[in-house]
């Protein structure tokens, strides 16, 4: 028998291929912005504390991202214990997809502002966002923690 017919055609290279996609993506628009910003000679290299963007953005990123980790954790405990194999390794991947799909709304968010206030602080968020996008990336053990529930 092929290995698709074993698994009901479930890759589970095809979720790193996603993420790799998702990462390439922000990455791209990240140097977009920054080349857009090393051009720009109005562009502010620091933090404006008068300014109330700078703390709203910065808040809603660090909360878009805190709740795609709590959606993320919600949808692992759902998972029973007594589900066949594939329905826990689709629950586990919509997990993940649904996960990235906030932080990535999260690192858009700070790149987007950092054109429009033309500023290297949302560049730099931005960018510490693609870190931690980085570090979402599916592991085995992550498998394996979600699958013995």
């Amino acid at each position: 028998m092929e290995e698709d017919d074993l698994n009901g055609g479930y890759d589970p290279r095809q979720l790193q291929l996603i993420h790799l996609t998702l990462l390439v993506g922000q990455l791209v628009f990240f140097i977009l912005s920054f080349y857009i910003l090393k051009d720009d000679p109005n562009a502010r290299h620091g933090f404006d504390f008068r300014s109330l963007w700078f703390y709203i953005i910065p808040a809603a990123a660090g909360l878009l991202n805190y709740w795609g980790g709590l959606m993320f954790w919600r949808r692992l405990a759902q998972l029973d214990s007594w589900e066949d194999l594939q329905d826990k390794l689709r629950a586990l991947t919509n997990a993940h997809l649904v996960r990235w799909a906030i932080v990535e709304v999260s690192t858009l968010l700070l790149l987007t502002f950092a054109i429009f206030q033309s500023s290297w602080f949302f560049l730099l968020l931005g960018m510490a966002n693609i870190v931690y996008f980085f570090f979402l990336r599916p592991r085995l053990f992550t498998f394996d923690s979600g699958l013995e529930g």
